[in-house]
């Protein structure tokens, strides 16, 4: 998600494609990226929706890589 990483699509197994793609451009938001993840996440699964969140980093040189991926762990699709 950075410079020196490739990004990583992690569809759940056995998951339906995604019915709406988001791209969250970041840089260096390690104190809000957490949060706005989750305002996303439950937005789109209050609706039935299958969210796809790319988030692209642009060079971050704080921890929002770190909790955008710890996020991505526990949610499908991010």
């Amino acid at each position: 998600m950075n410079s020196s990483t490739q990004p990583t699509l992690r569809p759940g197994a056995g998951s339906a494609p995604p019915s709406v793609s988001i791209v969250v451009p970041v840089y260096n938001e390690a104190r809000r990226i957490t949060e706005s993840l989750e305002i996303l996440w439950r937005f789109f699964n209050a609706r039935g929706e299958q969210p796809e969140i790319l988030v692209v980093d642009d060079g971050s040189t704080d921890d929002t890589v770190v909790r955008a991926e710890r996020f991505a762990a526990d949610h499908p699709g991010v």
